[in-house]
């Protein structure tokens, strides 16, 4: 036989070959993470290769059976050739586990009935020479199939059926095209299996899954669009992927999150690059177990899945992170320690669904401390801080915010007066929401201004209304949130949003609360100074709460000043507290300030109210919140 005849002859050999040199040679060019899967899917690569190698040796020994040494090795590489052969089908659906990661939640009896029927077509195949159950050779060298071949071939198909029903049925970590690829990959496969059963003669099986295997590779291993373009891990649709892949088997597992608290800090104030940082702690989380797939959830969260409802595992695996990240890290030319904190939940008992899960991703960890591994109960904190951001967020975009308003009643006559603009949130997990709940989460994630400017443009429509002025109310009081008392802006911004409604400023009272207006007394006093000058009121409220000193207070000239509930609270209990409530009340007298009490609950505190001469009184004794359509049947 010349050397062409020979190629003609091998040309699905040769041609399995070329395809699967390249995915090797691609694997390992483009190779980003090393789990076990890929390691394993080189394996299965050359294992088809020593297949086609072997089945070009066959050809080669089937010539020249005459040979006492070609017919030794025809018999060798036949042998060779079985024996991995009856690999590949065990093996995709082996990597189709490793892969989907459903193999790690898998029982240890349900792993041995799976390996089963592959170990016993391989104890076939390795007995074969003794038992000839699988294939012999008669005396001219003629290959006969046994019944062992025939268990091999239904193993088989059995085995890639179930690989194509889990990658194509069930696992939602992969895009539609890529599907698409791996039902043409695997009919392929079936295909090429199918043939060489019902027409031996035509070898094409070994090509038929060398373009299986290629198809693999780019459906699978090929999978830049689920790394992280820094971090070089896996990205956040790759997390939330994967996380709905696994929520499907409905099996316990435990998510455990890495939180880097420095990153904007290092960043602002060092100038260390972001990027830098997370590259760096993404390479020392790759250090602890190639087992592990690594997510970058948020610029300074990572995120690992441990399968299984096992918590010392989790427990473990968190404590080897805490060992890894408590040394040292040079990035950008600096050495220093990286603060953080680790949390690992149970998900679906602890943590509920996809939502409850990135809210815990994302929520910070105030007072958290370095290295400080969070889990159980403690995690309760955390949940309801990320379940306020979500209310928050969800609120603004579905409109769920209301405004309610308080009277407030003359000192002198108890008729109305003015009244108090408050803000309620309805959510439908956390319920009714003051602003004691919501305002400290909006300010902390920024969210802060988006509301106070729906406040605003809310009083203003009601002023616009003409229901207030007809209930007699003078003005309405906003609060001014932090930000708006650091924007030199604010005053022209507010009036030019008043202006657009129609509305006198004269009829907004901006009240700025006492720790806030003395703590950048500053920039407040400026901002405070330009809303006066557009023409609206300003008041303070708090007084009393031992953060003013007076001469800030006559210096800034505000129209009104509101006690702090507390001084009148504290001045029914005890002759102490009235001294220090009427002694207040007689040096603002003396300031030459209008006064308002807050918080008159009783008919005590209203006696003691009215008789110390204050101007203008609030509470629930009088009138609770009420919104604008029931101010309305006042009129």
């Amino acid at each position: 036989m010349t050397l062409f005849e020979m190629i003609d002859k091998s040309a699905f050999h040769i041609g399995a070959i070329l395809v699967v040199i390249s995915c090797i040679a691609y694997i390992k060019l483009k190779w980003h993470i090393n789990e076990e899967r890929n390691n394993y899917f080189v394996w299965g690569l050359v294992a088809l290769l020593i297949q086609a190698v072997s089945s070009i040796v066959l050809i080669y020994g089937l010539e020249h059976t005459e040979l006492e040494n070609s017919r030794i090795i025809y018999l060798t590489a036949n042998y060779v050739y079985f024996v991995f052969h009856a690999i590949m089908a065990p093996f995709l659906l082996e990597y189709t586990l490793l892969t989907t990661q459903i193999y790690t939640i898998l029982s240890r009896k349900t792993q041995i009935l799976i390996s089963l029927p592959f170990w016993s077509v391989e104890l076939l195949m390795i007995t074969n020479p003794l038992t000839e159950w699988s294939y012999y050779h008669d005396m001219d060298g003629t290959f006969h199939r046994s019944f062992g071949e025939y268990y091999m071939y239904f193993v088989s198909i059995i085995y890639i059926a179930v690989a194509v029903r889990i990658l194509l049925g069930w696992w939602t970590a992969i895009s539609s095209i890529k599907k698409k690829i791996l039902a043409v990959s695997f009919s392929i496969s079936l295909m090429g299996l199918a043939i060489q059963f019902f027409v031996p003669f035509i070898e094409i099986e070994l090509f038929a899954e060398s373009l299986t295997m290629l198809g693999v590779t780019l459906a699978i291993e090929y999978d830049d669009e689920r790394l992280d373009s820094i971090s070089r891990v896996y990205n956040r649709a790759a997390f939330i992927a994967d996380i709905n892949s696994f929520l499907k088997l409905k099996k316990s597992f435990y998510v455990l999150t890495v939180k880097i608290m420095d990153m904007k800090y290092l960043n602002a104030t060092l100038g260390i690059s972001s990027e830098d940082l997370q590259a760096q702690v993404a390479e020392r989380l790759a250090k602890v177990h190639e087992r592990f797939r690594i997510y970058h959830v948020t610029p300074s969260v990572f995120a690992l899945f441990v399968p299984g409802d096992d918590e010392k595992r989790a427990s473990l695996l968190a404590g080897d992170i805490k060992n890894e990240l408590s040394f040292d890290m040079e990035i950008s030319g600096i050495v220093l320690p990286i603060r953080f904190c680790l949390t690992y939940a149970k998900m679906p008992e602890e943590i509920r669904d996809m939502d409850s899960l990135i809210l815990l991703c994302e929520s910070d960890v105030p007072g958290a401390k370095n290295g400080m591994i969070i889990s159980g109960e403690e995690l309760n904190y955390i949940y309801y801080r990320g379940s306020m951001n979500r209310a928050i967020r969800e609120g603004i975009k579905n409109h769920s915010f209301e405004m309610y308003y308080q009277l407030i009643y003359s000192g002198e006559d108890m008729s109305i007066h003015a009244a108090e603009s408050l803000l309620r949130l309805h959510d439908k997990e956390l319920g009714l929401l003051y602003p004691d709940d919501f305002i400290y989460a909006a300010e902390r994630i920024g969210l802060i201004d988006q509301i106070s400017r729906y406040v605003l443009r809310e009083v203003c429509a009601f002023v616009k209304s003409n229901i207030p002025q007809k209930a007699g109310i003078n003005y309405i009081s906003v609060n001014l949130s932090i930000s708006q008392c650091m924007d030199v802006d604010f005053a022209d911004r507010a009036y030019d949003l008043v202006k657009s409604f129609e509305v006198d400023p004269g009829m907004i009272n901006f009240e700025i609360s006492e720790n806030m207006a003395f703590t950048d007394y500053r920039y407040v006093s400026r901002v405070i100074r330009g809303l006066r000058k557009k023409g609206f009121l300003v008041s303070l409220q708090g007084y009393g709460t031992g953060y003013a000193d007076n001469y800030s207070i006559f210096s800034i000239d505000f129209d009104a000043i509101k006690l702090d509930k507390s001084l009148l609270w504290h001045a029914t209990k005890s002759d102490q507290g009235r001294i220090i409530f009427e002694n207040s009340v007689r040096m603002l007298k003396e300031l030459g300030k209008r006064i308002i009490a807050i918080g008159v609950e009783t008919k005590l505190q209203s006696d003691l109210v009215r008789s110390s001469g204050i101007d203008g009184i609030q509470g629930m004794f009088f009138s609770g919140p009420m919104s604008a359509t029931d101010l309305s049947k006042i009129v």
